[in-house]
């Protein structure tokens, strides 16, 4: 199972973003990702400034069960932990 959060560019920062636009955009992207990549879910947020502007998940968070995922869904990152530490701190340096 995979989380992303995905946050806009500082160069779509301006007021003039069209989410639905952006969402129409994204979403087949993230169902061709999940498809390639044999994903069986992802939990999406977009995140604008300081608030998250649209949400939405995608698959199943338990195969057996067919339990459909839900932007709540909580995943276990696993040993991603690293790479994502080190993002982050890279961004504040």
């Amino acid at each position: 199972m995979v989380a992303m959060v995905l946050t806009a560019p500082q160069i779509l920062i301006a007021q003039t973003v069209d989410i639905d636009r952006v969402v129409a955009e994204l979403e087949p992207e993230v169902q061709r990702t999940l498809l390639a990549g044999n994903i069986p879910s992802a939990s999406i947020a977009l995140i604008f400034g300081d608030k998250v502007v649209w949400s939405n998940a995608y698959g199943y968070s338990n195969l057996w069960a067919r339990t459909p995922a839900t932007p709540n869904t909580v995943y276990l990152i696993g040993s991603t932990f690293k790479a994502m530490s080190t993002i982050a701190l890279l961004q504040q340096m």
